[in-house]
């Protein structure tokens, strides 16, 4: 996501100086340098990722960004990631949403078991479903 950035420098006396930048992209800065421009962006996962489209001198790409997992909720994610690949229960029909399901049934494993998982709030719990739901 867009967000300002900080650069921090140690002066002589040894005191860290922060000056600000402007608002920049990081992820687009690094995968195609410093000239680029946005053709076009959409939400695919409302406010949790977008794709923007971006040209690149004569190279059209294609960048996802996400919100990053904070270290506890990454680790809830692999958590569940492996309970759901040992508990996942093969549905009865074969008409259903895949996308759907794997959240249902993630869920259901999260009130199973909520001592293990930890304890965090809605946003956290939609960013946890929403990796889970693409990584599965």
């Amino acid at each position: 996501m867009r967000k300002k950035i900080e650069d921090s420098k140690r002066t002589n006396s040894g005191k860290r100086q922060i000056t600000r930048r402007k608002r920049i992209n990081r992820s687009v800065k690094k995968r195609t340098g410093s000239r680029y421009r946005v053709l076009d962006h959409y939400w695919i996962s409302n406010p949790l990722a977008r794709v923007k489209i971006i040209s690149s001198g004569e190279q059209t790409q294609y960048i996802v960004e996400e919100k990053k997992l904070r270290p506890s909720e990454k680790e809830a994610h692999e958590t569940l990631v492996s309970l759901l690949t040992k508990e996942l229960v093969p549905p009865e029909t074969m008409e259903f949403d895949v996308s759907s399901y794997i959240l249902s049934e993630a869920k259901r494993l999260v009130v199973k078991y909520k001592r293990s998982l930890g304890k965090f709030d809605e946003k956290s719990w939609k960013k946890i479903f929403y990796y889970v739901v693409r990584d599965l």
